[in-house]
């Protein structure tokens, strides 16, 4: 199978969009800027920034957020699309003259890049990654707890595997596609706002899998709430064969410009925050593009352009003496922009030297593997396990989300459980009953609006869902305010 381009930047869109004023009908707006002046007025994008992005609960404001994550990403994962169409090699010349067939798409594909760089991070929860798991952790220990009932029988017992998967293996990525399904359903009040194209929504599915079918058991792309509209936009898009839906081509540069942005400006952040000096961090970094290269049987001779040399500026540095604090700060700066100048320009050449095999939907590798900068980017990233993750500066605040997201759960998912207290008749506590209005009345709304009747175990998943979709949409400051609040810890 083949995958193509007029199929694959479907302008079809999850529900009607309504059209504006004749004035501005009249500028020709395409459906995919339309999608990028959708999300940067939505109130999902603006939440971003207040998520963190590495650094949780921090007070100092040159640190990225998720927002401004978000806008490096879609930054990087434009100028991808646009490298695609400019760059020419002998070795590409077969990909070249079959893409080079689309280059009146540049626009295009530059636009809904855009668009997804902006979306990649929305369905993640407060305080980064770590919150996913957490949520994950909650429910994998409640479903272990044979005394967590509901009407007379334990919780896990009513779900079956792939929504129990769902939920006991909650990710933002699966968390994304279901705020944008939500936030343009027709009957729900929904504001509308993100109410995209399927080609920019389909570019958001890193993994086109359910949980259940998911190797490690986080990589999927979708609960099973959401599963057939998955399935309905991949029919559209002609990206699903023999039942198995295929990843969007440009799923892949959206992946390697996330991939590229926070490997490098992460690194740039905890060198502010002092995670590490100059002097550690090339040690470091010469040490593990030795070790790396030895791990993965690469020889020297093949990188044409050796990864060590994009620190030679920094070592230069070292040699100078009484050097400041600010030439160290401008010097890392500019290195970081000369790595993400390299690696986006491997990208893009290992996009091309497999575009045969990604339009096919066989290529299942990260786009560095195997280009000149494969090791870089991986020191980068083991950069950041050593010298950040595992680091007081983390795992202090970290505790402290933790704590704040185990709390609101313990809180709001009794309440959810017993919301519909038409189902078994079951009395409402009234501890649950008070918690209850905290969720947010359009949650309940879209419940009431999408529940089956008769259908008691689907109605469980989708209110147990109703807390998780509430605490996604957290910032790190409500969610910390709100369990202060609710727990006395901030006093009357």
């Amino acid at each position: 199978m083949k995958m193509e381009w007029s199929k694959l930047l479907s302008e079809e869109t999850l529900s009607s969009r309504t059209k504006g004023a004749k004035l501005l009908d009249n500028q020709n707006e395409s459906p995919f800027e339309e999608d990028y002046r959708r999300i940067v007025l939505s109130s999902a994008f603006r939440r971003l920034q207040d998520k963190t992005q590495v650094f949780p609960l921090d007070k100092s404001d040159f640190v990225r957020t998720r927002l401004t994550h978000s806008i490096e990403t879609s930054s990087v994962a434009k100028q991808l699309g646009a490298f695609i169409f400019q760059y020419s090699s002998e070795r590409t010349k077969q990909a070249e003259m079959t893409l080079g067939e689309e280059k009146h798409r540049i626009s295009e594909i530059q636009n809904v890049l855009s668009c997804a760089g902006l979306l990649h991070d929305l369905g993640n929860p407060p305080f980064g990654h770590f919150g996913e798991e957490l949520v994950g952790q909650w429910f994998r220990t409640k479903f272990n707890d044979e005394t967590w009932v509901f009407n007379g029988k334990t919780i896990a017992s009513r779900l079956d595997g792939q929504m129990r998967s769902d939920l006991e293996n909650f990710n933002g990525n699966a968390q994304n596609i279901r705020l944008i399904a939500k936030a343009c359903r027709p009957d729900t009040g929904a504001s509308n706002d993100l109410n995209l194209s399927y080609a920019t929504v389909q570019t958001l599915i890193k993994y086109p899998r359910s949980s259940t079918e998911a190797v490690p058991k986080d990589k999927f792309g979708y609960f099973f709430s959401e599963e057939d509209l998955v399935k309905k936009i991949a029919a559209t898009t002609e990206t699903i064969e023999n039942g198995t839906i295929l990843r969007h081509p440009l799923t892949s540069l959206l992946e390697v410009a996330d991939d590229i942005a926070y490997a490098t400006a992460d690194l740039e952040d905890a060198f502010k925050k002092g995670a590490f000096t100059l002097t550690e961090f090339i040690a470091f970094y010469e040490k593990e593009i030795s070790d790396l290269s030895e791990e993965r049987g690469i020889a020297k001779a093949k990188m044409r352009e050796d990864p060590i040399n994009l620190i030679e500026e920094l070592k230069n540095l070292l040699t100078k003496e009484n050097r400041t604090r600010e030439e160290e700060l401008i010097a890392f700066n500019s290195f970081v922009k000369y790595a993400r100048h390299w690696l986006v320009h491997t990208a893009g050449f290992s996009f091309l030297a497999n575009y045969i095999k990604i339009m096919e939907g066989s290529y299942k590798q990260d786009l560095h593997i195997g280009t000149f900068h494969e090791l870089s980017i991986q020191a980068f990233k083991n950069a950041m396990k050593v010298f950040v993750y595992d680091s007081e500066m983390i795992i202090r605040p970290e505790l402290s989300a933790q704590t704040i997201i185990f709390f609101l759960l313990d809180r709001l998912v009794p309440a959810a459980i017993s919301f519909d207290a038409d189902e078994g008749g079951k009395r409402i506590l009234a501890v649950d009953k008070k918690a209850s209005y905290l969720i947010p009345e359009n949650l309940k709304e879209d419940y009431c609006k999408t529940k089956k009747e008769g259908a008691e175990n689907y109605n469980l998943y989708l209110r147990l869902l109703m807390v998780t979709d509430f605490i996604s949409g957290m910032t790190d400051s409500y969610a910390k305010n709100l369990y202060q609040d609710l727990s006395c810890a901030g006093g009357f």
